[in-house]
């Protein structure tokens, strides 16, 4: 486009400005055509802004959006590489291996932000917008773990999610299921009976508990 108009300005020997503006018009027209997804916003900015890590974590966590999940697997290492102590893009990078089937690769950037929470003892800048990604890391990797029968482990960060968040249902039920798989029956029933106390028609622990009781 750029040198048709150029051809046009040559002909017809318009005036500078005129060139000026044709110019910033297909400036304009590639601007807008980066504007038309998320994904493509982030990833021309990934490349060229002064805040690299956060576009190309948003671009990865666009690219989750969309399911494709190895692309977001690119764009999240980039993030993590250039920041490797912002908690957001160790949390995404963390989801998209899972969503891969990719356990063992997953472990480590949920680990690393329960680590840099710690660090930082829940005080840095957005640590409340985070809090949700904190936790998910704790019950993730309590997830993990009981996966690999690693069972004293899933308990331990079952615990850290539930410290931070005692209203999880979900997180309480694994708990539970982890305790009476390591034989602990008493501690298992009461984390079903807490559960049921905070949400009394969840069918799912109204049956454990009634079998754990036979």
């Amino acid at each position: 486009m750029q040198s048709s108009s150029n051809n046009r300005y040559l002909l017809l020997q318009v005036i500078v400005v005129l060139a000026l503006s044709l110019i910033m018009a297909v400036a304009t027209s590639a601007r807008t055509r980066v504007w038309e997804s998320s994904v493509a916003l982030w990833s021309d900015t990934s490349q060229k802004g002064p805040s690299r890590y956060r576009a190309a974590n948003n671009a990865g966590a666009a690219l989750l959006a969309e399911k494709k999940y190895s692309a977001a697997t690119a764009y999240l290492i980039r993030a993590v590489t250039a920041n490797p102590l912002s908690v957001e893009p160790h949390y995404n990078l963390g989801i998209a291996y899972i969503q891969q089937r990719d356990m063992a690769s997953a472990l480590p950037h949920f680990k690393e932000v329960l680590k840099i929470n710690d660090s930082l003892k829940g005080g840095h800048f957005g640590y409340r917008a985070h809090l949700k990604m904190i936790i998910g890391s704790a019950a993730n990797l309590g997830n993990l773990y009981s996966m690999r029968g690693e069972l004293d482990t899933a308990i331990y960060y079952y615990k850290e999610a539930l410290a931070l968040s005692p209203v999880a249902p979900s997180v309480r039920f694994n708990l539970a299921q982890a305790y009476q798989r390591v034989g602990q029956t008493d501690n298992a029933i009461l984390e079903l009976e807490q559960l049921l106390r905070v949400n009394p028609t969840d069918r799912g622990a109204k049956r454990a508990l009634l079998q754990l009781k036979k």
